[in-house]
């Protein structure tokens, strides 16, 4: 695997991306904080709705690199345009990057909250229950890469996921239509 080319790895992340969320993406980037750590191909592209009152997408290219065992990719969904996700799904690769790394139904605490006043201060790593199972995962150059959604939760719903499963928060959520893109939302735990 020495000789893979970082470039058409990168290339085959934002392709996969467009299929999915449409061509109108902007390459948005940090200069300072975890930005080092990550690297010259690391970006966040932000997506528009491609029709009125749907959803923003923010989605990471290089939360691995392509010699990284069990390569993942992170996105994010908002309600509204929100740059503030940008620094947030950089300290998650950063984490990903120089930390333990990230896996499914692993949380993360964002140290804040996730946009505005939400109560919302964590994220939890899961399936990418929004989009189409042959979301999840590509093929490259460099082997198979896995895509998750990060998902803003509470503190009450990161508890709740400690003591009674991962599988247990998804089943509440479920059951109580959480709306995911309200920032505002009361928790469901």
């Amino acid at each position: 695997m020495a000789n893979i080319k970082e470039g058409p790895y990168f290339e085959a992340i934002k392709k996969h991306y467009v299929e999915f969320w449409g061509k109108k993406y902007t390459e948005l980037t940090l200069t300072d904080g975890p930005a080092a750590e990550l690297g010259k191909h690391f970006k966040v592209l932000e997506f528009e709705p491609q029709q009125p009152d749907d959803i923003w997408c923010y989605a990471t290219v290089g939360t691995s690199n392509p010699k990284d065992g069990g390569k993942l990719e992170l996105f994010m969904l908002s309600s509204k345009q929100d740059t503030s996700i940008v620094e947030l799904l950089y300290s998650a690769a950063q984490y990903h990057r120089t930390g333990d790394g990230l896996g499914l139904d692993h949380t993360i605490n964002f140290g804040k909250p996730w946009q505005d006043n939400s109560k919302c201060d964590y994220a939890i790593v899961s399936p990418p229950y929004t989009e189409p199972q042959e979301f999840m995962e590509i093929m490259t150059v460099a082997g198979i890469t896995k895509f998750y959604w990060l998902l803003p939760i509470t503190s009450a719903e990161r508890d709740y996921k400690i003591e009674h499963g991962a599988e247990n928060l998804e089943e509440l959520f479920e059951a109580h239509n959480m709306q995911y893109w309200d920032a505002n939302r009361e928790s469901l735990a």
